[in-house]
């Protein structure tokens, strides 16, 4: 019986088939209606959408069908309503059009019980964004995988007002998977559309859909009363949470170190994001300022996504991994800095003695610059240019993916691996840098003369002197530190 219901229903769409072909190739110019011997192109064409119509799955056939008894349904129910009665009566007497019967539909609708359980994504809904509601019950643990297809779903905004709002379906199906107990549930997602007011604002929704298959369809109707967010409010209050964090940050960190700078350079001076990040010793650390870029973007999203649903949203396996990966690669930088700058015991104490370990350090605006970002003694530096590439691309990534939520965020393992590639390079290249050899040496060599008598001191004074000013080159450039004139 089904086989010959469909090759009757393809034989009512071939005509339609034909001319919807025709009326394509008219539009784009391809066959003037006065050309005639084009009609061999809208021929190829229908024979195509027969072919298709053949070969491919008539659940988009069942699910239109499933919607034109849902609009007959709701045609029905809304003029078999008091309200519409009585609203058609005076629009009679007064010789007007009679009213559209869907509004009086949906304001019946809203009033009735759902014979389906319903669990909606949460309790906040975003404005201009997207939200589920799972529908579960015996009907439709019953539906068969055959028929998942004949299913049809509209929503409504506003339900009891006179103009209630149709909203967007962006995806109306049969879920098993998302519990994992192998429970069949209709879920629907839904573009939730602006909000009226303020930042929240309570809308009536009322969702109606058809269920059907081989027995006559089966209506339902489901009406909540959701909280949803402005989502412009939300927009500017994450952009307000955001810029304050940053403000704060940027004024825990600030020390004035100088006193001739103009007000414009001082502000930006103050509000640079690589003087926040800046290292133990003042120079620019392309690793910390990785992690601080990726913790504003992750917190002022989720900051974003609590305003706008109610709940902390969830944060991908794959993002946690991307945060533990800058994590651990600021680690092992402060790491591998901190034990290539440290001088053996008695080369430390030698210099200690002599003062130098108190010498000003260089202003900030000198070490944690753009340039020293990407230059390593002034020659660039391709592991720091590597991985401050791909550290941009993926932050816009990140934002650009999870506009819904952080759990989507999804980031390709080659991504990952590069990543993390890219971060043990950049650390590994600091740990085999010798930055103290020079400087272990000149000193060296001063304690060495330090320790002969004055007679002999005084014969090697222009030795000591060139390696005293090695070593003082090599101890500012190695702790930021201004060389008095007189070390």
């Amino acid at each position: 019986m089904r086989a010959r219901s469909a090759a009757a229903m393809i034989r009512r769409t071939m005509p339609e088939a034909w001319s919807a072909a025709y009326d394509w190739f008219h539009v784009i110019g391809l066959m003037p209606p006065h050309r005639l011997p084009f009609r061999g192109a809208a021929l190829v064409a229908s024979l195509a959408a027969i072919a298709c119509l053949l070969t491919c799955p008539l659940a988009a056939v069942a699910a239109d069908d499933a919607c034109k008894e849902l609009d007959s349904w709701l045609e029905k129910t809304g003029t078999d309503s008091a309200a519409y009665k009585q609203a058609k009566a005076e629009a009679d007497a007064n010789k007007i059009p009679a009213p559209e019967a869907i509004r009086f539909a949906v304001n019946e609708l809203a009033k009735r019980p759902t014979p389906f359980h319903a669990e909606l994504s949460s309790q906040t809904w975003p404005g201009r964004g997207t939200a589920w509601v799972m529908f579960e019950g015996n009907r439709i643990a019953n539906i068969k995988d055959a028929d998942a297809g004949k299913l049809c779903v509209r929503a409504f905004a506003g339900a009891t007002s006179r103009q209630p709002r149709e909203l967007t379906i962006k995806q109306a199906f049969l879920d098993t998977a998302t519990k994992g107990d192998n429970v069949k549930r209709v879920k629907v997602v839904v573009e939730v559309g602006p909000a009226p007011g303020d930042l929240y604002s309570n809308v009536d929704f009322l969702f109606v859909g058809a269920l059907a298959d081989a027995t006559p369809a089966t209506f339902f109707n489901y009406s909540k009363e959701v909280t949803v967010a402005n989502n412009r409010t939300a927009t500017a209050l994450t952009w307000l949470f955001v810029i304050a964090a940053y403000l704060l940050l940027a004024r825990v960190t600030y020390k004035r170190d100088a006193e001739d700078q103009g007000k414009l350079e001082r502000f930006t001076y103050v509000l640079s994001p690589i003087r926040i990040s800046a290292a133990w010793y003042g120079d620019a650390s392309l690793s910390q300022l990785q992690v601080l870029l990726f913790t504003f973007i992750v917190a002022g999203m989720l900051f974003y996504f609590w305003l706008s649903s109610g709940v902390l949203s969830d944060i991908s396996k794959d993002l946690l991994i991307l945060l533990g990966i800058s994590a651990v690669g600021a680690g092992g930088s402060k790491f591998t800095q901190t034990l290539k700058s440290e001088l053996p015991g008695d080369t430390a104490r030698y210099l200690i003695g002599k003062g130098w370990y108190d010498w000003p350090l260089l202003p900030l605006r000198q070490c944690a610059t753009f340039r020293n970002l990407l230059l390593t003694d002034g020659r660039l530096d391709v592991y720091k240019f590597q991985m401050a590439i791909f550290t941009v691309v993926v932050a816009c990534y990140v934002v650009s993916s999870g506009q819904t939520s952080l759990g989507d965020v999804k980031i390709s393992d080659t991504m990952l691996y590069l990543m993390g590639i890219s971060q043990g390079v950049y650390v590994g290249g600091k740990a085999v840098t010798e930055r103290t050899k020079d400087l272990e040496d000149a000193a060296k060599k001063m304690m060495e003369i330090d320790k002969l008598p004055a007679s002999q001191k005084s014969a090697r004074v222009g030795e000591y002197t060139e390696a005293e000013k090695t070593a003082a080159i090599e101890f500012a450039s190695l702790y930021n530190r201004q060389i008095p004139k007189h070390p």
